[in-house]
């Protein structure tokens, strides 16, 4: 075979690689749906400050409830469009992980706000979904590595920073960081829909 037509179909594997790549880890508009719904959480749990734990663990559950669902939604509408793609073996292990960490969140939340302190959990949940990010992004061309270091980053400040300091972290790390990289993903799905036809 002649060397320029073994480039060209090598390119044509990378450019698919990188399409199933975003749509497996995170597609567009998982991220745009997650900045949205951490950035509402951010400006809602603002006026909350020094009310009863409660009330705010709530608003933060309902959240990652409703957004949970969302995604699910999400994930069945492109099963749909793309059968045999997204119940594949290395999504089963990525969905694995992320309610282990999930779960891993909720036992520390419970014990932060057992020994009195939750003005650790926001930085605790942004370090461990930094860590996802970055974990599922070895296994992707979407770069969310990237968006994960930059929670881990913010997640580590929010420890050792003041309490108030906590939900603007976060809201600038994986509220507005998701959105912003949400919209260069969605772009290049466009991107790489046009040039297949789609």
């Amino acid at each position: 075979m002649p060397e320029p037509e073994i480039r060209e179909q090598l390119q044509a594997i990378q450019s698919g690689l990188r399409r199933s790549g975003r749509e497996m880890v995170l597609s567009g508009g998982q991220a745009l749906l997650r900045g949205a719904l951490v950035l509402a959480g951010c400006l809602l749990s603002w006026p909350l400050a020094g009310r009863p734990w409660w009330q705010t663990a709530a608003l933060w559950t309902a959240l990652v409830g409703l957004g949970l669902g969302l995604e699910l939604g999400l994930y069945l509408r492109l099963a749909r469009r793309h059968p045999g793609k997204f119940v594949t073996g290395v999504e089963r292990q990525m969905l694995k992980f992320i309610a282990l960490v999930v779960a891993v969140g909720a036992v520390l939340s419970f014990a932060l706000l057992g020994a009195e302190h939750p003005e650790l959990i926001a930085g605790t949940w942004m370090l461990l979904v930094g860590t996802a990010y970055v974990a599922v992004g070895l296994f992707s061309f979407s770069g969310t590595w990237i968006l994960g270091l930059a929670g881990c980053a913010g997640g580590a400040a929010a420890l050792f920073l003041p309490a108030p300091w906590a939900f603007p972290l976060l809201g600038a790390t994986l509220g507005a960081g998701s959105l912003a990289w949400g919209l260069r993903l969605r772009l290049r799905e466009r991107r790489g829909e046009a040039d297949a036809g789609v």
